[in-house]
């Protein structure tokens, strides 16, 4: 199994894949300074190398048109893993990158919110309030990664992906 409880630390280094510490920052030194902003969780030291799905995991997200890149499949066939395994070796590559679990959809806010605090937002609490900053934040920012993990109904996640714009 792999570890899903994100651990504060260090911004995950572009290194290769043998690394499985678990990498997040919480630090920022200005509202919007996104540099720094992580809560990944750690890399399998079991991730079974599959170069054709994560080059085409690349080409997709580096091409896409829309704010989402869905991977799809059955439960327990890597999709996790390889997200992870994405978001750390490709990390360099963005200014945030935050994971979100999706198997209850009623806290996908309360996350985003907390992504907002640690970003220099508000306090994590004021979900309502928090949110349209957040917003407007990553719609004038540059690169960034969200991760929603273990959605059923990706028709959920509508509302936050549209809300956000491409990162």
């Amino acid at each position: 199994a792999i570890a899903s409880t994100p651990v504060l630390g260090e911004r995950p280094q572009s290194a290769s894949h043998s690394e499985s510490t678990a990498h997040a920052a919480q630090t920022t030194s200005a509202a919007g300074d996104w540099l720094g902003v992580w809560n990944l969780p750690a890399r399998s030291r079991h991730f079974v190398e599959r170069d054709e799905l994560m080059q085409a995991l690349r080409i997709d997200v580096q091409t896409a048109e829309s704010a989402a890149v869905v991977l799809h499949g059955p439960v327990g066939v890597g999709k996790t893993r390889l997200a992870v395994e994405y978001a750390h070796r490709y990390a360099g590559d963005y200014q945030l990158a935050w994971w979100i679990s999706a198997t209850r959809p009623d806290l996908i806010p309360a996350q985003l919110a907390a992504l907002a605090h640690a970003a220099g937002f508000g306090d994590g609490t004021a979900v309502e309030a928090t949110l349209p900053a957040l917003f407007s934040q990553l719609r004038r920012s540059g690169r960034w990664l969200l991760i929603f993990d273990g959605a059923d109904d990706p028709r959920a996640l509508a509302p936050y992906l549209a809300a956000a714009g491409n990162g």
